[in-house]
């Protein structure tokens, strides 16, 4: 038992308030939501409560939260991918040598390490021909040596050879 920050009461099991009597008897009804896919958040949302109230009785019937580290069952999960803001096309893979800060991996590189069975060194890049970025063909890649890579690309209708700043 502990004392409350607002008054002399006591907050406590022996606090006939204490708990979460709105939801006494509609346990199975939040399970079952949760079971079903749905987060706290959107059983709080569906009850007219808030998601920490939702949280608590789940805790209380011993089922501990979704770790943040499984993002399949967050509501904004793509299948880990996402696009950045200069066009490259991530995916989120853990085990990869070459992932960055938040485990994603540029897709272009993916592809070419399949294609030539090895990872990629760091002074290899994965060049785009067509210099489209978010166009991960094996055809439209091809690996080029960081010091020789200037963003050179052909264009695929005239197949003039332009440079890109």
């Amino acid at each position: 038992m502990r004392k409350s920050s607002w008054g002399g009461k006591r907050i406590g099991e022996g606090n006939p308030n204490y708990g979460n009597r709105k939801f006494k008897g509609r346990e199975l009804e939040i399970l079952k939501m949760y079971d079903g896919g749905l987060s706290a958040v959107a059983i709080a949302r569906k009850l007219k409560c808030w998601r920490g109230t939702i949280e608590k009785v789940l805790k209380e019937m011993g089922i501990k939260r979704i770790r943040r580290a499984d993002l399949q069952h967050n509501s904004r999960w793509n299948g880990g991918t996402f696009t950045d803001k200069r066009g490259y096309v991530y995916q989120k893979d853990r085990s990869h040598p070459g992932r960055n800060s938040h485990n994603y991996v540029q897709v272009h590189r993916l592809v070419m390490e399949e294609i030539i069975g090895r990872p990629l060194k760091k002074e290899e890049i994965v060049h785009h021909k067509n210099g489209v970025k978010n166009d991960n063909r094996p055809k439209n890649l091809e690996i080029k040596l960081r010091s020789n890579h200037h963003g050179e690309i052909i264009c695929p209708y005239c197949d003039n050879k332009f440079l890109l700043q």
